[in-house]
């Protein structure tokens, strides 16, 4: 017996559109994905820039508690997003992006983390680091008085 062309053609389209909501619930769901892992990125550039901030305050301190006589120090630069080294020796710039941190800045008021030549904080600098597209990650880089432990905590 045969068929007819009628209802095979009906059935095509069937498949059609089964196949093309099947690929619309596919597209969304990795779209979903996408902005998951785009936050995740983004957090994780936060607490790199955090950590790395927080390894040169620690390397900066040790400088100043073996180099005697010159006081060390780490200051937020007006555009908030690096900041400048400044030692007996000169001066250098890091911005986040050169860490691959991209759309990483300071929060707040510019501060200065200054250690003297017994490796001793000056002060207690805080310094907040955020995401521009991402502004409830936050990372919190403090240097204790008088003991100068450096931590970094998510606030």
């Amino acid at each position: 017996m045969m068929k007819s062309r009628r209802g095979e053609a009906g059935y095509f389209l069937a498949e059609t559109v089964a196949a093309a909501a099947l690929f619309a619930l596919l597209g969304s769901f990795l779209l979903q994905q996408g902005a998951v892992y785009r936050s995740y990125q983004r957090r994780l550039q936060v607490k790199t820039a955090a950590e790395t901030l927080a390894a040169e305050l620690r390397l900066l301190q040790q400088q100043a508690y073996f180099n005697s006589g010159s006081t060390e120090s780490i200051r937020i630069d007006g555009d908030k997003e690096g900041y400048t080294w400044q030692t007996a020796r000169g001066q250098r710039h890091r911005s986040f992006a050169s860490m691959g941190c991209e759309g990483v800045k300071v929060v707040g008021n510019s501060v200065k983390a200054s250690f003297t030549p017994g490796g001793v904080p000056i002060g207690q600098p805080t310094y907040v680091l955020t995401h521009e597209a991402e502004p409830g990650c936050r990372y919190q880089v403090s240097v204790k008085p008088v003991t100068g432990l450096v931590e970094v905590n998510e606030k």
